[in-house]
């Protein structure tokens, strides 16, 4: 949860630096007595930050789990875009902040009216409350954890309350620009590991089609490690990405990261040159990814074997094809059988409940298949090697009610 943490600390002193902006001020003009607006508005902006927070989770969360899946990826895209714009504008604009939230004040003081200095605390906080929804859902929803996250979230915020009490009570002097770099490269990285969790639900609701892995790397570094858990936060590690997961993270990391870090320096345009031929640089080695993975992938299978069984004809350079039925609680065939290599599971619900494909091998799972809604036809593409699989329904227990069957896979 090392991106909710940074997350919520720039969030946090973004917000900390503009209400003690306010604050200051009025004490410099000598009206004390105005910081009770100021304070009304701060409580009122958190308030309706942390009511949305709740709506959010409590309506997305009981979708079902193709339409959540679509919300979610498209939430981690809105999160992307407006992250990325909030990172490029505090850096052109950060100077200024500082001159026009002061002349905010001086209307609202003119006006001679407090509810208007409550209305500029409300909407400079309000801003990064809703923003700061916006990108924990995404996050929560691409790490599946909630109680990290709020952790992690809470750690950020007091971290972030603390420097911005350092900051103007104790007069602690600290280098905010490189502190804003620093936190903003991190976010980027945070950035272009949405991207890919955005592209992976796209692609588990069929919006998006299928590529094959680059690579693996899950028996060496899997994601559920210390190591791995750290790497996925703080930069978007996967430990098996596939061509288009790859290739959205790199076109959006490279080009973004070398604007942010060195686009700001004057009338240089080398930064946005470099970035334009790295972003195609980067989608013509995609291009060719995809055309070398895609003749594998799209190849006809050798031959289908009786559906009682499963059983399906190898051939080195085939994917073989299984199909497979889903209904009230169980799978058609019960019992499947292939070589080792490239298995498509073509998985088709018949029933009338929401069913889950997964494949395990002992307790761990290979790969799923969720949110097969009555009548949805999806297809999961495996590399399995030889040995004993089961595949199963975990969805309200359905397992337990007769929703498994077994797969043996031989060596080809």
């Amino acid at each position: 949860m090392t991106a909710a943490f940074f997350l919520m600390l720039r969030e946090g002193l973004e917000a900390a630096l503009i209400v003690g902006i306010i604050a200051a001020y009025l004490v410099k003009l000598g009206r004390s007595d105005a910081l009770r607006s100021i304070w009304i508005g701060v409580a009122a902006a958190l308030a309706l930050s942390v009511g949305a927070g709740l709506i959010v989770a409590l309506t997305v969360g009981s979708l079902p789990l193709a339409i959540r899946a679509s919300i979610e990826g498209i939430a981690a895209l809105s999160a992307v875009v407006v992250l990325t714009w909030m990172l490029f504008w505090m850096r052109r604009q950060g100077r200024a902040m500082k001159g026009e939230l002061e002349r905010g004040v001086d209307v609202a003081l003119a006006v001679g009216s407090t509810s208007a200095l409550a209305g500029l605390a409300f909407i400079a906080v309000i801003r990064e409350g809703l923003e700061t929804v916006l990108f924990l859902f995404a996050i929560g929803s691409s790490s599946g954890s909630i109680v990290p996250l709020l952790a992690a979230s809470l750690a950020g915020l007091a971290v972030a309350v603390g420097v911005g009490v350092a900051i103007f009570a104790a007069g602690i002097r600290i280098d905010l620009r490189r502190f804003f770099t620093i936190t903003g490269v991190v976010l980027i990285f945070v950035s272009a590991g949405l991207v890919t969790y955005a592209i992976a639900e796209f692609t588990e609701v069929g919006l998006v089609p299928p590529t094959a892995t680059v690579f693996d790397l899950s028996p060496m570094l899997p994601e559920s490690s210390l190591l791995g858990s750290l790497l996925a936060g703080l930069f978007g590690y996967r430990s098996a990405p596939t061509v288009l997961e790859l290739m959205g993270y790199l076109t959006y990391l490279l080009p973004v990261l070398l604007l942010f870090v060195f686009g700001g320096r004057g009338r240089n345009q080398r930064p946005r040159m470099a970035a334009t031929a790295a972003s195609t640089l980067i989608v013509a080695l995609a291009l060719a990814l995809v055309g070398c993975a895609g003749g594998g992938a799209s190849s006809a299978p050798a031959s289908v074997g009786p559906p009682s069984t499963g059983a399906i004809g190898s051939s080195p350079a085939s994917t073989n094809v299984v199909e497979v039925k889903a209904s009230e609680y169980a799978f058609d065939p019960a019992t499947i059988k292939v070589p080792a290599g490239s298995v498509s599971f073509r998985v088709s619900n018949g029933g009338t409940e929401e069913h889950e494909f997964e494949i395990f091998q002992g307790e761990t799972v290979i790969d799923e298949i969720e949110g097969l809604v009555p009548g949805l036809e999806r297809t999961l593409t495996v590399d399995l090697a030889a040995g004993e699989y089961t595949y199963k329904c975990l969805l309200n227990g359905h397992d337990q009610k007769g929703m498994t069957g077994t797969l043996t896979v031989t060596a080809s």
